[in-house]
């Protein structure tokens, strides 16, 4: 009888162990996981892009947001 009743107590307990490991995933997934590529729109000032021409850039990416974006300038010889 008394083993009976140790097995029933078991039961809910690997249940709620389940259910947390199950969320755990669920949460983790939902951190880690990689959105679309961000919307880049690159407008020079005017037509011709020299070396002193203003140049405007928009970086979007609407479901996660941006944490971070960084520029480097190269100049080729």
């Amino acid at each position: 009888m008394k083993d009976l009743v140790e097995q029933r107590s078991l039961r809910p307990t690997a249940v709620l162990i389940l259910l947390v490991v199950a969320v755990l995933v669920w949460v983790g997934m939902e951190l880690l996981r990689v959105g679309p590529p961000p919307e880049i729109v690159i407008r020079p000032a005017i037509a011709f892009i020299g070396k002193r021409t203003p140049v405007t850039v928009e970086i979007a990416e609407p479901r996660r947001g941006l944490s971070y974006v960084g520029s480097s300038s190269c100049r080729e010889i």
